[in-house]
Parts: structure tokens; sequence; C-alpha cells
């Protein structure tokens, strides 16, 4: 369903920015190529079957947008706004999960000598 799509979609997203964005070794010249590939993936795999945003902030632009578009014959009901705005934020959670989970090294918590010698 759509749900599962957007929130797989951005765990995807997610997790790629925050392993090859923000991680320690993430210093490379590639990182924007990963997060690209993600996102058209996910629109390609998605864009017939919803709308395939990945972001509650692009969900309520376009269908603020769509709701002051006069011309428009369809807005969209509770239940896309739901879908579209709760499910981006599961898949972030699970992706932030995921990469603390995989990447617990990088959240230790180092202490100095200095600190033991006061």
């Amino acid at each position: 369903t759509s749900f599962e799509l957007e929130m797989f979609f951005t765990t995807a997203l997610c997790g790629i920015v925050l392993a090859a964005g923000t991680s320690n070794d993430a210093p490379n010249e590639y990182f924007g190529f990963a997060i690209g590939c993600s996102v058209v993936s996910g629109a390609l795999a998605c864009g017939g079957f919803d709308q395939g945003s990945f972001n509650p902030a692009v969900t309520v632009g376009m269908n603020i947008a769509n709701y002051a578009n006069s011309n428009s014959t369809i807005n969209p009901s509770f239940g896309a706004w739901f879908v579209f705005v709760f499910a981006p934020f599961v898949g972030a959670a699970l992706a932030a999960a995921v990469f603390r989970g995989t990447r617990g090294n990088e959240f230790e918590v180092v202490v100095s000598e200095e600190v033991g010698k006061e």
C-alpha cells in the first residue's frame, strides 16, 4: 500500500543521508549521487502508486497548492493527508534506529584523561 511504500523509501532515503552524509567516515564526493539515486529509485517505484513525496513538507506544499487551485476537481482526503504526512515520520524513525544500531560506535562518549585528574 501507499503507507508501506512511503515508509520504506523514506527509510532508504534517510538511511542513505545518515550513512553517506553524516557518519564519521562520510567525507567523500559520492554522497550526493547516492542520495539522488535513492530519490530517483523511490520516485520510479512509487510514482504510479502514490505521490511519492518521502517528505512531509513536500506533501503539505503539494496539497495546499492543490486546494488553492480553483480548477482542481479532486482534493486529497484526510486519509491521504495521514498517509503522506505520518509514513515519512515512521520511515525516518526506522532509519535513525537502524543507523544507531549499526553505527553505535559513533555515539560512544570519549572521556578525556584530563577530566579524571581533577
